[in-house]
């Protein structure tokens, strides 16, 4: 069993609310079975993904994860076939000029709050889509990028970077399976999932932007 669900399970028992953790498993158990499903129905080559969290700003790349952590293999069980597999174990910035050989199809940065780097990807409570779009821009600019295919076919995206370490990572899974298979996932909405998530099972209300594509 996943170990967000083997938490969840040990917590429901702990604190005596064994149904209520049941709910939040099936809820997740759900969304990620219909992704795998989906998966396992399609014929389409695997598209290639470089993921990096955007906590430096441009002039510093930042993290990128090996398929086995976090968003490596979250992007691994969402179909893509990671660049950095077998060339980063855990997580480290990526070389450059790796990357521009790499071509990658897709690139997918993260974004949160990080205040002491000014110009690092802001998503999540607060952040706005004109902010958030135009930081997300500033990476695509960086020396070599614009010959990037992920970037001349407008094929950047942003996601928050705590999605992918929560029981609400299903809706991470979705939204990468949905930019990796976009007709494969045209019916599903993983900001839809995110919100159902916090509306059931949060005492907070969701706001800000958690995902985008670069327009």
């Amino acid at each position: 069993m996943h170990k967000l669900l083997k938490t969840t399970e040990l917590l429901g028992k702990i604190f005596n609310q064994e149904e209520r953790a049941n709910e939040i498993i099936d809820f997740y158990t759900s969304k990620t079975n219909e992704v795998k499903n989906r998966l396992s129905e399609t014929e389409k080559e695997k598209p290639s993904v470089y993921i990096e969290v955007g906590s430096k700003g441009p002039a510093e790349y930042g993290n990128s994860y090996g398929d086995s952590v976090m968003w490596g293999a979250l992007a691994k069980d969402s179909g893509g076939d990671n660049i950095a597999a077998g060339i980063i174990n855990t997580w480290e910035p990526i070389n450059p000029e790796f990357l521009l050989r790499a071509n990658p199809d897709y690139i997918i940065m993260t974004g949160s709050y990080w205040p002491a780097t000014p110009d690092s990807l802001r998503l999540g409570f607060l952040s706005t889509e004109e902010a958030s779009q135009e930081l997300l821009k500033s990476f695509t600019q960086r020396s070599g990028w614009e010959g990037l295919k992920a970037v001349e076919n407008k094929n950047v995206y942003a996601i928050h970077h705590g999605l992918g370490r929560e029981m609400y990572d299903c809706a991470a899974t979705e939204f990468f399976a949905k930019v990796l298979y976009t007709e494969e996932f045209a019916d599903i909405n993983p900001m839809a999932t995110l919100q159902e998530y916090y509306d059931r099972f949060l005492p907070f209300d969701l706001s800000g932007v958690w995902m985008m594509q670069l327009k």
